[in-house]
């Protein structure tokens, strides 16, 4: 097959334009999401050092520059101008979400293009760089800034949440007659449920994942909720689990006077602040419904439980 020669004119201003404003708003979406301040100038500085390492790219073929290496420095060298790096592992995080955001905005950019374009041929890729055969379009880097715009809004307050979760959740050892489960337990400041009788704190825990480690009876009383008040509940098992039963009120939006089930394990293990501990003075709270409905936890930690 004979090969097909395309000659295209490079406008300098247009891709330092392009280059730039796009490279600013890849950092301002990462400033979003990360939910860092960074100054102006830096955000600037950082743009045009993205702007013209994309000439650098072009116009120096089979150079260093256009070597993998080359290009995670530049990048690298873009985010230390750009941020306030305290930490190697705020840098690396950084780095990270600076990689995602611009392989979201531009391979959203890119799609548009194959998708909307008729002309055979309309993306080439040259020396690393991408050219378009069939002219610039700057609908295009709308869609960007419109991508930008979703991520930086909606996207990072979904992120930010899911970091400050990932913050307090830790997995914590539940102990019933030498049996331990293990749950993934948000740290929650409002969960301030503490049994009546015995003042201990109260871990509420979802029933589902205690299945096999509690009596069926416990399980069904909770899960099938037939009898409300539990009562008959301690005829029904044998004396060494009557004996840790416990009946906790409770108030909650759109229940008020609500009656909780809970069973006092053996001890809980847990970790506070990168240092574990054991507590026996605790209550385990049933719950039937699910605490998270991504599954990141199955348990509410109540935030005076000690050793």
């Amino acid at each position: 097959m004979q090969a097909t020669e395309y000659t295209a004119e490079i406008y300098i201003d247009i891709i330092m334009l392009v280059n730039f404003v796009m490279d600013f708003i890849i950092l301002w979406t990462t400033c979003r999401i990360l939910n860092v301040k960074v100054k102006l100038f830096r955000l600037i500085l950082g743009s045009l050092c993205g702007a013209l390492y994309s000439l650098v790219v072009l116009f120096y073929e089979g150079s260093i520059f256009t070597t993998l290496i080359a290009k995670v420095a530049f990048s690298v060298g873009i985010v230390l101008l750009t941020f306030s790096l305290p930490t190697i592992a705020v840098f690396l995080r950084t780095l990270i979400y600076f990689y995602l955001v611009s392989f979201v905005i531009g391979g959203t950019i890119i799609g548009v293009i194959f998708l909307a374009d008729r002309s055979p041929g309309a993306i080439q890729a040259y020396n690393g760089s991408i050219l378009l055969l069939s002219g610039f379009n700057y609908y295009w880097l709308l869609i960007g800034i419109g991508t930008a715009l979703m991520i930086a809004y909606s996207g990072a307050a979904y992120i930010r949440r899911i970091m400050r979760e990932r913050q307090l959740i830790s997995t914590i050892a539940i102990s019933f007659g030498g049996k331990v489960i293990r749950v993934d337990a948000l740290m929650d400041t409002g969960n301030q449920l503490l049994d009546p009788l015995t003042k201990r704190p109260v871990i509420i825990v979802e029933t589902g994942i205690l299945t096999g480690h509690l009596p069926e009876e416990i399980l069904e009383a909770v899960l099938f909720e037939d009898d409300p008040t539990f009562k008959g509940l301690t005829e029904r098992v044998d004396s060494w689990w009557a004996a840790r039963l416990h009946i906790i009120p409770y108030n909650s939006v759109g229940k008020a006077r609500g009656i909780m089930l809970g069973v006092r394990p053996d001890h809980v293990e847990f970790s506070r602040e990168g240092a574990a501990g054991k507590a026996s003075e605790v209550i385990i709270g049933l719950v039937s419904r699910p605490l998270n409905k991504e599954g990141r936890y199955q348990a509410l930690m109540h935030p005076d439980v000690r050793e």
